[in-house]
């Protein structure tokens, strides 16, 4: 039996974009969907509203009070069954590709490849190890201007896709995308998130037409990584600080070309469904410009350059595994609860020597994990120093740390795309918007019918 349904996870695309830049002429493929199909808004009163939470309560039907997940790579905690176990239930096979924070699956049916942020959670196929192993490291250390990726390495990744599907067309955009950060007189590096998520759908693509799953999940995550980065270019008219005109050369399509290359996906996701399989798009949240920090010039974040050094510096316990997540955020695991309440205390003591500002954020999780991060927010001058007050030990601030510079120029909001295109199921668009947990029992439903 051929693939049936394919559920296309594009995290945080914004409804209100999509209309643009439908309307613009942009995006014939999301056109094609939103025209052919049956469109929804969904909306989510989760308490934490973050991309983590919210896709675990779409593969729940749970809201995020009854899963109880707040963190990424939490996936491994996960009690409840996702849509894939229930459709393992019916007898039906899925392929899940990057999903973010979904948990193991018991089912044989079910075929899991983690999302790159997930350290807990083992890939269902051996194959699959390395492959994640290396988009998981990149994904962390992207912000790490200090990260060398082995020649050793590569080359065993650049094997695999080789063998998994890499097209000539990715290789072809590769290749022209190193030489544009070569010769391009604006900065281009942005390119490079869109460049992973069509190499993930080439490896995506050849693993479904040789399993034939029922069903496939693909996550891809580019453009709300740049919506992140580059809304103010996108609007910058809202924004008290005005991006400047190099800024505004190099970065002021980068939204738009994110949905371009997605809506490219779009048609690529149409041709391997065929002829009869039901197309569902969701985003489970989505983005809204963010001037909350608009009085200070913005949001500037800070990234170690090496977790271990950082936890050296401020004397942790000894024997904590650092995993990176997100940015400028990682989870710190400690040998013991007493060893994580020891760090807790430890990033309390250091601060910065010219103002005493706390340097550490910090969330405790149960047990014996920490999430930690550099918290300071605005420009940090060169010859900072920090401090730290129990040892009396310091250490310039850069020496430790990197600029990720001026991100968050977009925050969260509440509502998300719902879209079923070529449903089996009788199914009308409605002006209401639909509660995040009824997108998953419409999934179940047409995957069923």
């Amino acid at each position: 039996m051929g693939l049936k349904t394919l559920v296309l996870e594009l995290n945080e695309l914004c409804p209100p974009l999509l209309d643009r830049f439908i309307a613009e002429g942009h995006l014939p493929n999301f056109k094609k969907l939103q025209q052919g199909g049956a469109t929804f808004v969904t909306h989510t009163d989760d308490e934490s509203l973050e991309p983590w939470v919210q896709w675990v309560s779409f593969h729940t039907g749970l809201t995020q009070d009854a899963h109880q997940i707040t963190e990424l790579d939490q996936g491994h905690i996960l009690k409840q069954p996702s849509l894939w176990d229930k459709l393992a239930e019916d007898g039906q096979t899925s392929l899940v590709f990057g999903s973010m924070n979904a948990g193991p699956s018991s089912h044989e049916k079910v075929t899991i490849v983690p999302d790159p942020w997930s350290k807990n959670v083992p890939a269902s196929k051996p194959e699959f190890e390395a492959f994640h192993k290396f988009i998981a490291r990149q994904v962390a250390e992207h912000s790490n201007p200090d990260d060398k990726i082995t020649l050793a390495e590569l080359s065993k990744f650049g094997l695999f896709c080789l063998r998994n599907g890499l097209s000539v067309e990715t290789v072809y955009k590769a290749v022209k995308q190193i030489l544009s950060e070569k010769v391009s007189s604006r900065d281009v590096y942005w390119k490079r998130a869109c460049l992973l998520d069509d190499l993930l759908w080439d490896v995506f693509s050849t693993t479904v037409k040789r399993q034939k799953p029922q069903n496939a999940f693909y996550f891809g995550n580019s453009v709300a990584f740049l919506q992140h980065r580059y809304w103010r270019h996108l609007m910058p008219e809202v924004y008290k600080v005005k991006p400047s005109e190099q800024e505004m050369s190099s970065y002021g399509d980068a939204v738009l070309h994110g949905y371009k290359r997605f809506d490219r996906t779009i048609g690529k996701a149409l041709q391997l469904l065929g002829d009869d399989g039901a197309l569902v798009l969701v985003t489970a949240l989505s983005q809204e410009q963010n001037l909350r920090y608009e009085e200070q010039g913005g949001k500037f974040v800070y990234r170690a350059r090496n977790f271990e050094k950082v936890l050296d510096f401020i004397g942790a316990p000894a024997g904590i595994s650092v995993e990176p997540v997100m940015t400028h955020e990682a989870w710190a695991t400690c040998q013991s609860e007493s060893d994580a309440e020891t760090l807790l205390q430890r990033f309390q003591d250091v601060r910065l020597d010219q103002s005493n500002a706390p340097m550490f954020g910090y969330r405790e999780a149960k047990g014996n994990r920490v999430m930690f991060w550099c918290d300071l927010e605005t420009k940090i001058p060169e010859d900072t120093v920090i401090v730290d007050t129990k040892s009396g030990r310091e250490i310039a601030f850069f020496d430790l740390f990197a600029s990720v510079g001026q991100v968050n120029n977009s925050q969260h909001n509440r509502d998300g795309a719902f879209w079923i295109y070529r449903s089996p199921i009788e199914l009308s668009a409605s002006d209401q918007k639909i509660d995040l947990t009824d997108a998953t029992r419409m999934v179940l439903e047409v995957a069923r019918a």
